[in-house]
């Protein structure tokens, strides 16, 4: 719904991914009253249609709940000489433990053997 009460018909992507979150946090939230069980919530990309701005209040509304949450994102990396380094700026502003989950090199990406994961503990 729009300020003025309308109903907004065609939506934005952002606008629908917001919708889409407002019913995960319902179900969390209805599951953690009927049942007293809390399940974390886990997110894949949340934000990759936001823009600077709805992003960061993402990140604020998510550090206020009271329950696990655990957001996979490519949101914290910058491009930096070809390579993808961490965004020291946006992570700071992250209330929360933030972690690096990368792919150790060399591998051979024919080869699903050779690659091997490196969590690294950033916050």
């Amino acid at each position: 719904m729009n300020n003025d009460n309308t109903r907004i018909f065609t939506p934005n992507t952002a606008l629908r991914t917001t919708y889409l979150m407002s019913v995960l946090f319902a179900i969390g939230k209805l599951s953690s009253e009927k049942d007293k069980t809390e399940f974390p919530l886990l997110f894949d990309a949340p934000t990759s249609s936001f823009t600077d701005a709805k992003e960061s209040e993402f990140f604020n509304v998510i550090s206020k709940l009271n329950k696990q949450v655990i957001i996979v994102t490519k949101s914290f990396l910058k491009e930096k000489n070809g390579d993808a380094v961490l965004d020291q700026t946006k992570v700071e502003e992250v209330n929360g433990s933030v972690f690096r989950i990368e792919k150790k090199k060399p591998f051979d990406d024919k080869k699903l053997g050779t690659i091997q994961t490196v969590i690294s503990k950033i916050k």
